[in-house]
């Protein structure tokens, strides 16, 4: 169970491949996250917040509503520094009648699919189409008028709360469906931290969408050994899409660092980051 790998394709900027990068020692890493490879772990004592937060999310995904500015202020526990200006903006803004159509068709996609990895093509794209509507009022392109600097560049809609706020929301209320698509996700699908295009939203939810696809069931057991792990918090195993949120954020969250507390070999890797010593001990006798 320990060896086992997700591989993920590597962009530049420019949409050029750049390699891939390897998922590996799932279980180490989402028991760092969630604070359960070591309880006075102090280098991960700001995570252990995840158990409430997937708690939440999963009283949220059973219900039938839609997404409430009280899904917003929870994303705090996800480090998403929303403020009450966000929380302003979205109360109306989600109050509007084409908000409220696009949010209700957003919603019977929920409904009538079982999470992300099961929905059609024209769902992922109502989907990405709900969030650059939010995001954005309009492309340059689309406007005749606007001027020559501001070629290229979208003009926001709800000022404060950007790709990585919104698809925080919206993982919140729809955790089965929903990626989360901060800005070290989006880095790691596309090489570019947030959309940066049209069609830059719908890129990083089919890559996303990909590989909940072709490692379900691994995604599956992993959300399934969190929740038997969990003490009673969580009300479900995590859903594939969480778990692999947990995993790619975790990766792209250690790049850079020197160390990992003696558990992750952080020396300078362009193809994963392995167990220590220390790690494969812990591995062997928890997985």
């Amino acid at each position: 169970m320990a060896t086992d790998e997700i591989v993920l394709d590597l962009y530049e900027k420019n949409g050029e491949p750049a390699g891939k990068w390897k998922i590996v020692a799932p279980e180490l890493k989402l028991g760092l996250k969630y604070g359960i490879v070591d309880p006075e772990h102090s280098g991960w004592s700001d995570d252990n917040r995840s158990f409430a937060y997937d708690t939440y999310a999963q009283t949220r995904g059973r219900e039938k509503g839609l997404p409430t500015v009280s899904d917003l202020g929870m994303t705090l526990l996800m480090n998403s520094m929303v403020d009450g200006n966000d929380l302003a903006t979205l109360h109306y803004w989600i109050m509007e009648a084409d908000t409220r159509a696009h949010l209700k068709k957003i919603r019977n996609i929920r409904s009538r699919t079982q999470g992300l990895h099961a929905m059609s093509e024209n769902a992922l794209k109502d989907l990405a189409g709900f969030a650059d509507f939010a995001l954005w009022s309009v492309f340059e392109e689309d406007e005749e008028d606007m001027s020559e600097e501001a070629q290229g560049k979208p003009v926001r809609r709800l000022y404060g709360i950007a790709s990585a706020k919104l698809f925080k929301w919206l993982a919140t209320w729809a955790p089965h469906h929903v990626p989360m698509l901060d800005s070290l996700v989006h880095e790691a699908l596309t090489g570019h931290e947030k959309p940066w295009k049209k069609d830059g939203t719908l890129l990083a939810l089919q890559r996303f969408k990909n590989l909940v696809e072709q490692h379900h069931e691994r995604l599956s057991q992993l959300g399934a050994w969190i929740f038997d792990r969990s003490n009673g918090e969580l009300i479900e195993p995590l859903s594939p899409v969480r778990v692999l949120d947990n995993l790619i954020w975790f990766d792209w969250r250690l790049y850079g660092r020197s160390s990992a507390d003696g558990w992750i070999d952080m020396r300078y890797s362009n193809e994963c980051y392995p167990p220590t010593k220390k790690g494969e001990r812990w591995l062997r006798k928890h997985t």
